[in-house]
This record gives C-alpha cells, sequence and structure tokens, in this order.
C-alpha cells in the first residue's frame, strides 16, 4: 500500500503547495451566521419556560433537511446523464442518474449535499473505463419531503447493489461516509470505499451542533436525550451513541480504502479524520489544504488522485 499512497501523494502536491494567501480569499474556519446565534438564544429562552419542549423541537430540527430549492441548472444536470434509474425504496422511489460503463462507482453526498456535488468526478471516472452513479439521497436536491435520516441514506446504496449492479467503489462525502458504513453493517459488498472529509463520530458532531448554537448545559443534555432516542428507534439499537463511534463502524469498512480530507476543513475536527486514520488500518491517507468541506469535492487535483488511487485496485 506504500507505493500506491506515495503516488497519491504526488498528484496531491499541488494542493499542499498552495500559498496561505489563499485562506485570507477563501476563508475555512467556521462562522457561525447571526441567525443560528439567534436561533439557539431562542432555544435558550424557551428552554427556561418548557425544557422539553424546547428539546423536542431542537430533535426534530437535528433530522430535517435545511436547503434551497435546486436552481434550473441542476435539472439540465440530471438530464444529461446517459440513463436514469428508478431505485424502489420500501416507500419512495429515489433517482439514479448513470453515466459510462464499466465497474461501477457510486457517490453518497453528505447532510444537505446533492449527488451533483460530484459532477466534476464524472469525466475523469468516465475516461478510466467507470460507469458512474449519482442520486440524491431521499429528502435531498430534487427528491420531495424534508426529514430523513441514516438508514434512508443506506437503504439506497443497497438498493442500487440488488436493483442495477454490484459496487465496485463508494466515494462517500462527510455524513455520506456514516451511511457507507452503516450499509456495510447490512452487507453492502462494496470492493473499495472512498471516504472524503468523513464524519463518523456523532458525538463529535452534536457538540459542534450544540456549540454552534450556543446551548445552555440542560437544553444540551435534554435535547441529546431526545436524539439518541430517536436514533435507538431507528436502528434498533439500546445505545446509539457507542453504536455511532468510529471505531465500531470502521470494522465493516472494505478491506481497501482511501481516506482523504482537509487541514481546514471548517465543519468537522481534526482530531475525528485523525482517528479515522488510525482505527482504519487498510486505509491510505492523504490530505490537503485551504480547500475546507466542500471545495474539496471541486478540486481537480483531489478527482485525480481520487481516480488514480481506484485505477489501481
Amino acid at each position: 500500500m506504500t507505493s500506491i499512497a506515495s503516488a497519491i501523494r504526488q498528484s496531491c502536491n499541488q494542493l499542499r503547495g498552495r500559498t496561505s494567501s489563499s485562506n485570507k480569499t477563501r476563508p475555512n474556519r467556521r462562522v457561525v451566521p447571526p441567525l443560528v446565534r439567534l436561533t439557539g438564544l431562542a432555544f435558550n429562552l424557551l428552554s427556561r419556560i418548557h425544557l422539553q419542549a424546547a428539546a423536542g423541537k431542537l430533535s426534530e430540527f437535528w433530522f430535517t433537511v435545511f436547503q434551497a430549492r435546486p436552481r434550473p441548472w441542476v435539472h439540465r444536470f440530471w438530464k444529461q446523464a446517459d440513463r436514469s434509474f428508478e431505485l424502489h425504496l420500501a416507500d419512495k422511489w429515489i433517482p439514479v442518474h448513470l453515466w459510462g460503463e464499466g465497474p461501477l462507482v457510486v457517490c453518497m453526498h453528505g447532510w444537505s449535499g446533492s449527488g451533483t456535488q460530484f459532477r466534476h468526478f464524472i469525466p475523469a471516472l468516465q475516461q478510466a473505463g467507470y460507469q458512474v452513479a449519482l442520486f440524491d439521497a431521499p429528502a435531498h436536491g430534487i427528491n420531495p419531503g424534508r426529514q430523513t435520516h441514516l438508514l434512508d441514506f443506506s437503504d439506497c446504496l443497497q438498493a442500487i447493489e440488488q436493483q442495477i449492479a454490484p459496487i465496485h467503489t463508494v466515494i462517500a462525502h462527510s455524513f455520506g461516509a456514516m451511511a457507507t458504513l452503516m450499509a456495510g453493517r447490512q452487507g453492502l459488498q462494496a470492493k473499495q470505499m472512498v471516504l472524503l472529509a468523513p464524519g463518523l463520530d456523532v458525538q463529535d458532531i452534536f457538540a459542534s451542533y450544540c456549540d454552534s448554537l450556543k446551548l445552555q448545559p440542560d437544553l444540551v443534555a435534554a435535547f441529546r436525550n431526545r436524539v439518541g432516542q430517536k436514533m435507538a428507534e431507528i436502528v434498533q439499537i439500546d445505545d446509539p451513541w457507542a453504536f455511532f463511534h468510529p471505531r465500531q463502524s470502521l470494522q465493516y469498512a472494505s478491506e481497501r480504502g482511501l481516506l482523504l480530507y482537509d487541514t481546514d476543513d471548517e465543519e468537522l475536527s481534526q482530531s475525528q479524520f485523525e482517528q479515522i486514520g488510525q482505527q482504519w488500518a487498510q486505509c491510505d491517507v492523504v490530505t490537503t489544504r485551504d480547500l475546507g468541506h466542500i471545495r474539496i469535492l471541486k478540486d481537480a487535483q483531489v478527482v485525480k488522485a481520487t481516480v488514480d488511487w481506484i485505477d489501481q485496485a
């Protein structure tokens, strides 16, 4: 694996060689919008009147997808696919869009994301001889609904494997990485995984969420209890916080993997990425800088490094 990792790192040299001036024009550190701070203040005030009501409403927000109406170019993009397939889940149909021919590479976006975020990967993967599948998870992108959860994401991956073709590689971003590993727990047979800026530690994500809202400690505790109860119902386990620890999830990672993250990620902690790299023994690790959590999906060198790694199988 050492020679492969060296080749990937060489292809990423341009990423790590960028000057610090890019940080001045494109800051990556999270800036909490005033509306978010005001929302947290409102919940703190409500909690003084009725703690459980505030915690319950926060729990609804936790499972709610907030995103803008898809722009016209999004619909045009999906129409450019070579072919489309209606994926049948238990109670819904999800469009899956396919480009190219060959072994199937499925791209799994994160929370409040979209399959369109992987559009920059399509030409390189096609040229390398792969078929590419992109889609929006339930309640995301062009799909109806406002609320969803992890199993909806992971069910899509399993359904693609069952209804379209065996999966050669999953490229997953952020929360999509957690969904990919959840699908692995449920029997997904993907040959290998590429995790881009993965979010696998629910406790770390929850703490960051509460910190951004500046929630009071008693509200945090009640909110955590509500979220834990809901997650326990969804996955049918007693301790969801332990269940979604990276150490537990990575037991279901493919034997061959690539972990790629940015040292200036503004959404997830570096300690979370480092923990994944330490506990996923079979993965190659590549770091970039100045790209943050989202731009990492748009960068030409990241795309090249990812496709080069996939093609080494």
